[in-house]
């Protein structure tokens, strides 16, 4: 699968198969992320890569189910003071780097923004001196479940040539 096949076929998957992630596919998730660019190749990031099930249950505890139910959790975090201008989007370009990967294998994923912070960080023992910036999930999706919207808007309104009143000429 090429790379815009994989932009394309992505959704946000919220049901997973109990089907664990091979172990070959965690190093490559994690290479995925650490060949990501980064401001001034800072590479502020830092991944935990959760499958253990008791720590799983723990980062996914009063959040949505499916979070604890994922085979794999990724958790991406940033050091707090390396190029703090820049890190949240280093880091959020590793993972889309890693959840693209992820789709080109047959893996599905959820980006996760909203989490207790504390029970991540506790459940992982990150330091106080990272910040926790989000959580894929990542699994085989279950077939009983829909994937994510389809729904993107039209492109006339969301990209421009040159200048803002003059939509990128696009075909059909």
């Amino acid at each position: 699968m090429d790379v815009m096949e994989a932009i394309l076929k992505r959704r946000s998957i919220r049901a997973y198969l109990d089907t664990p992630v091979p172990a070959k596919e965690l190093e490559r998730i994690a290479t995925a992320g650490l060949m990501a660019p980064s401001a001034s190749n800072m590479q502020p990031w830092t991944f935990v890569l959760v499958t253990d099930p008791a720590k799983r249950q723990a980062i996914g505890k009063g959040l949505q189910q499916f979070i604890a139910k994922a085979p794999l959790i990724v958790v991406g975090t940033v050091d707090k003071q390396v190029n703090k201008s820049w890190n949240i989007v280093d880091c959020a370009i590793a993972l889309q780097n890693m959840v693209l990967y992820c789709t080109s294998v047959g893996l599905g994923t959820c980006w996760i923004g909203a989490f207790n912070e504390n029970s991540v960080r506790k459940a992982c023992h990150v330091p106080d001196s990272h910040e926790i910036i989000a959580l894929l999930t990542v699994g085989y999706a279950s077939p009983s479940f829909p994937q994510g919207s389809f729904f993107r808007k039209d492109m006339a309104d969301t990209a421009f040539l040159d200048d803002w009143n003059k939509p990128l000429p696009c075909k059909d």
